[in-house]
């Protein structure tokens, strides 16, 4: 073992360009797949963290045809004591005015002291009108609007011009403070845990005081829901670069090694003459590949983290808004101990396979043409 390894440490500073073109492929592969990783797990968490801030990680929401949600049932969700924070809220619709304009809107009754505590805010939520809704209006901040929904009338101040995500979502959005609707009946229920392991088991109680026929039960991480759909595509666009960088990095490497190895075939051929036998040309070119993976790994890790970190202190990455979006956001790095280890796991795997593979070729060539003078 240690014989073949000396020998391949030689050939490794021996021949100092070949290696450093190697390891730099490699590093290459290292620092894309790591970027990429920290990139989209800080978005996962991001995603994660907005989800259960606004929607909560469980929700309880009304079917078509269901009953609404009483005081009643909140009693007995908070009897549950599995819950650091519940909010309930009611979809409206309606007319709001100003002067002598008015506009049909859609949107939700919500408590703002409740929902300043559930989002985590320093400062009181501040009821929303969207911003398109706003400029229909002709309202600015600080006036008082007035409306109906149903057969509740209620007058409220704009307290906050919103833009959200969504152009359309702006032309209608209107929230009304809860204590406006004289009905303690709410459409939604969500539900923020005191410890997310035990989700599984919230979601068992929750489901065996309410009736399945008449509300839904929702998770933000259940099967098709908007954070697994997102964390999905992302996650399988990173197994596609993933396995694109691991044939990039053995056919790169391939190229290389395949050259260096025909310069040194004069060399393996006297090794063979003088009794070393396929399987010690295949520890050396293993040790090689090994090593060189190693110190390319090592080497990406680290470029890859200081490249995060500059980003995060430039103050991330603007990323355009998708379609029927209005707003860009910008995504930030984090090291996360996954993806350092499926770096490894690709620069060993590429390099060492081909290295294998080459071995088996130069090793088992005729030693007569091996050692033969070429012209």
């Amino acid at each position: 073992m240690f014989r073949e390894l000396k020998f391949a440490l030689r050939n490794i500073f021996r021949h100092g360009f070949n290696s450093l073109l190697t390891i730099g492929v490699m590093a290459l592969g290292v620092v894309i797949i790591t970027l990429l990783s920290g990139f989209y797990d800080w978005m996962f968490d991001s995603l994660k963290d907005d989800i259960t801030k606004t929607d909560g990680h469980i929700m309880i929401l009304k079917k078509e045809k269901g009953d609404f949600i009483d005081e009643k049932m909140l009693e007995k969700i908070n009897s549950l004591g599995l819950f650091k924070n519940i909010v309930a809220r009611r979809s409206i619709s309606g007319v709001v005015g100003f002067g002598d304009k008015s506009a049909i809107f859609s949107g939700i009754a919500i408590d703002p002291e409740k929902e300043t505590v559930f989002r985590g805010m320093k400062e009181r939520y501040k009821i929303k009108i969207g911003k398109i809704l706003a400029n229909t209006l002709g309202v600015k901040e600080g006036d008082e609007i007035s409306g109906f929904t149903g057969e509740f009338g209620f007058f409220l101040n704009v307290e906050e011009i919103y833009s959200t995500f969504s152009p359309e979502l702006d032309r209608f959005y209107l929230e009304v403070p809860i204590t406006n609707i004289p009905e303690k009946k709410y459409t939604s229920v969500h539900l923020q845990l005191a410890d997310i392991s035990k989700l599984d088991l919230a979601l068992k109680k929750l489901k065996e005081i309410i009736s399945a026929e008449k509300y839904d039960i929702k998770s933000f991480s259940d099967p098709g829901s908007y954070y697994i759909a997102v964390k999905t595509i992302y996650s399988n666009n990173l197994w596609f670069v993933t396995i694109v960088i691991f044939f990039l990095v053995a056919f790169s490497v391939g190229s290389v090694l395949f050259m260096e190895l025909n310069e040194r075939e004069k060399e393996i051929g006297t090794l063979r003459t003088f009794g070393a036998n396929p399987l010690h040309i295949h520890k050396i070119v293993f040790y090689e590949t090994f090593v060189m993976s190693l110190i390319a790994w090592v080497f990406g890790v680290g470029l890859s983290n200081a490249i995060g970190y500059f980003v995060n202190a430039l103050g991330g990455i603007y990323l355009p808004p998708p379609p029927t979006v209005s707003k860009g956001f910008y995504i930030f790095f984090t090291t996360e101990p996954k993806s350092i280890v499926n770096s490894l796991i690709v620069v060993l795997l590429s390099s060492v396979i081909v290295g294998q593979i080459l071995s088996f070729y130069f090793s088992r060539r005729e030693i007569v043409l091996q050692i033969m003078p070429r012209r």
